[in-house]
């Protein structure tokens, strides 16, 4: 049994195809696309923690979506997003679990789980970890966070796996967020210079 993480699928929504932008021609592909890179990866014993956004869509679209969830394998927990609340019978697809915050500990890691990206979570200070979505891969994480925007767009259409979240946090250098001071300017320094050309 293994932990896996990802958010903002977004199943029935054909604009995300264009807004991210995703390589399909259509909603039917990409949806047939998401659910084959998913049992890719997961077995269905697995534990997948979604955090939010899962699908969107008017009446019509229930059953189509149901089909999509009960192919899906693992045992799946929803964090919501803010479309999860806009659209009920997403809450209503059979989740293991659904909440607006979630906080787990595994291997001795204590790891906070929010649709949205925190300032600061629980044990923060102490060096917890942050997952999240929402953003889809827009907001670059800084190499002081430990925290990770676990959304599809940034992970290959897929959900990544703890192994893969640990990866990521090992190349981070952890400050408490109190001790952070500078280095949104030297960050914006940076991206001006880049920018620019490096001029």
């Amino acid at each position: 049994m293994e932990r896996w993480f990802t958010s903002d699928s977004h199943y029935g929504q054909e604009a995300v195809i264009r807004l991210q932008p995703r390589p399909y021609a259509s909603l039917s592909d990409m949806e047939e696309d998401l659910v084959h890179r998913w049992n890719e990866v997961i077995k269905p014993h697995d534990i997948v923690y979604h955090l939010g956004d899962f699908a969107t869509g008017s009446a019509a679209d229930k059953p189509r979506i149901q089909g999509i969830f009960k192919r899906l394998n693992g045992e799946k927990m929803l964090i919501r997003g803010n479309h999860d609340v806009r659209n009920v019978f997403v809450q209503r697809l059979g989740w293991k679990f659904i909440g607006d915050l979630k906080t787990i500990s595994v291997d001795g890691i204590k790891i906070a789980m929010c649709h949205y990206p925190l300032q600061a979570w629980d044990g923060s200070m102490d060096g917890s970890w942050h997952l999240h979505g929402h953003t889809h891969g827009l907001m670059a994480e800084h190499h002081t966070w430990l925290k990770e925007d676990v959304s599809a767009d940034r992970h290959g259409l897929r959900p990544i796996s703890l192994d893969e979240v640990k990866d990521i946090m090992s190349k981070r250098k952890f400050v408490a967020p109190d001790k952070r001071t500078v280095y949104y300017e030297e960050d914006f320094e940076r991206w001006a210079n880049e920018k620019a050309g490096g001029r």
